[in-house]
């Protein structure tokens, strides 16, 4: 399946590429099909004696955390779309910044888009960042 994947990514990037595409787009892919030959790599890291052992308890821990995760996203996703609504009353709110005054948002601008942008600062906070 990751071969599939990769290769249909690689021969998009090539295509986007030599067609004259958005470079943004083309790195948004790139970023994809990378990330699909790193994680070939670990498959790949089976076959050897010194770390199949290692790939085998990362597979084994992923898939018995599985619950989890979906009940940490589904509270990601309850808080971030919460305080993205809260979000909405920061604009008239205005505080000095850097560049003069700007809107005291609750939510930071880390994808550009504001729903990502809530879970992502939920997630940033579960680990601490306040």
């Amino acid at each position: 399946m990751t071969d599939i994947v990769s290769m249909t990514l690689n021969v998009a990037i090539i295509f986007m590429s030599n067609t004259g595409a958005d470079m943004k787009q083309v790195r948004l892919l790139a970023a994809g099909a990378i990330l699909v030959l790193w994680v070939k790599m670990f498959f790949w890291m089976r076959l050897f004696d010194s770390t199949s052992g290692f790939i085998r308890m990362l597979i084994e821990t992923l898939s018995d955390i599985k619950v989890f995760m979906g009940m940490l996203m589904l509270c990601l996703f309850m808080f971030g779309n919460t305080t993205l609504i809260l979000n909405q009353n920061r604009y008239d709110v205005m505080i000095a910044g850097d560049d003069g005054y700007e809107p005291a948002l609750l939510v930071g601008d880390h994808f550009g888009m504001g729903y990502v942008d809530a879970i992502m600062d939920q997630f940033m906070l579960g680990l601490g960042e306040f």
